[in-house]
């Protein structure tokens, strides 16, 4: 390289460091000053969690009992690890610490998209468009924009699920069993990403990363009192269903559109098609996962991404309880799939179509409570299933993708570091 062309390099370089640098701050400080200014919103979420650590403060139980399921108080009903870590802010007024959480939450989701980078081998200098694409699917996003609002821990499951991505890449297995578990610590149901491990013959970790719940749950019981975890459990089964509310899952579509709910009116009331819908939806799933299991020893390094994408998704879409800003955790599949192969045999058609079904998950879609009276019948009550609609069509094209060569004998596995622009051994 000449003096000039590489001069050219390092003008180019600071140049793309510099548009980085003004999307970012653009796009952080919109969405702090979105989620921090006081609305209808506001607090929703955080409101319990804060709550819930105010207690511990007050050296008080962090859990109320409660036993009527038609009657809830709205209480935080994870595992004390969130409670525990609010503790600091909890000292403040609920307006300060509610801004505290909606910087900290900016400041995850910022995390989270270097950490996807990283995983995927994206040079942030040389791949400039890519990155750039990547925050603002994230930062423009209608789960996303809804999770800031409310202050919910979704981001922070968004956050060590990015960092699976980066221990995906390197091969850190015993690290990604270890963020597996301090997820489910966060919220129960994202044990199930220990899939993946079991997907790729780490049998070692993935009972180690169990092996690290059980230990993190004991310790966060022996700081608040064993005297809590009865009173976990039976909040867990009082709150599993909450059929007052929206529900973005297989199991809540299924009860909104073909049984009769407290949410909106059903296009057919008919447990022939309500069980039709289950088994069509949850059997989709299963199916997939299964593909994903068996076709993992033979997938190339971005199919990989894509299938742990896909492991995340499933666990939104197979929620019984998964609301709207829970699709957060799609956007790792949504940009494994925005982000071509780097051996450039991915061809366009993916790519176009994971950007079309990102626009339609920024649909501003009706799927709060209480759901709009123009949207609880008819045709337009479909509306308020966009999210879930749209999450099953992005696991529908993750799904095609790690399907493609299904017929070619096994390769080895290429999830060695390499940059984008490196070319990947061909099958």
């Amino acid at each position: 390289m000449t003096p000039k062309n590489k001069q050219t390099v390092i003008v180019g370089r600071i140049l793309c460091a510099m548009v980085i640098f003004l999307g970012l701050r653009c796009l952080d400080a919109a969405a702090y000053r979105a989620a921090a200014t006081p609305g209808g919103l506001f607090s929703i979420d955080f409101g319990p969690a804060y709550s819930a650590a105010q207690r511990l403060n007050a050296h008080q139980p962090l859990y109320i009992p409660e036993n009527n399921p038609d009657v809830l108080l709205d209480q935080y009903v994870s595992s004390p690890l969130l409670p525990v870590l609010l503790r600091p802010i909890a000292r403040h007024p609920l307006d300060q610490a509610t801004r505290a959480w909606a910087a900290i939450n900016v400041a995850l989701l910022t995390a989270a998209v270097f950490l996807c980078c990283w995983g995927a081998g994206l040079r942030l200098l040389e791949d400039g468009a890519l990155v750039l694409l990547m925050f603002f699917t994230g930062f423009r996003y209608w789960p996303t924009t809804i999770e800031l609002g409310i202050g919910n821990s979704d981001m922070v499951l968004l956050f060590f699920a990015a960092g699976m991505f980066a221990c995906n890449r390197y091969r850190k297995w015993l690290l990604f069993a270890l963020l597996v578990a301090l997820a489910a610590l966060t919220k129960t149901w994202m044990i199930g990403a220990l899939f993946y491990l079991l997907a790729r013959r780490e049998w070692k970790a993935a009972f180690a990363g169990v092996g690290f719940f059980a230990a993190g749950a004991a310790v966060l019981f022996t700081i608040v009192g064993w005297r809590e975890m009865p009173v976990l459990w039976h909040l867990t089964r009082l709150y599993s269903a909450q059929p007052s509310l929206v529900s973005n899952s297989v199991a809540g579509i299924a009860g909104m559109f073909f049984r009769k709910n407290m949410s909106i009116s059903p296009l057919v009331n008919s447990p022939v098609l309500w069980g039709a819908a289950m088994l069509i939806g949850y059997g989709f799933l299963i199916a997939g996962l299964m593909v994903v299991f068996l076709r993992a020893p033979s997938m190339d390094a971005w199919q990989l991404r894509v299938s742990l994408g896909l492991t995340v998704l499933a666990l939104v879409l197979g929620c019984p309880v998964s609301h709207q800003y829970y699709f957060v955790l799609a956007l790792p599949l949504l940009w494994a799939l925005l982000i071509p192969p780097a051996d450039g045999s991915g061809g366009w058609g993916i790519p176009v179509v994971a950007f079309l079904i990102y626009l339609a998950f920024s649909i501003p879609s009706p799927s709060l409570n209480p759901v709009p009276e123009s949207y609880r019948h008819g045709i337009r009550s479909l509306e308020v299933g966009i999210s879930f609609f749209s999450g099953m069509l992005l696991w529908a094209c993750g799904l095609f993708a790690v399907m493609r060569g299904a017929a070619a004998p096994a390769v080895a596995d290429r999830t060695a570091a390499a940059p984008m622009g490196a070319a990947l051994v061909q099958k």
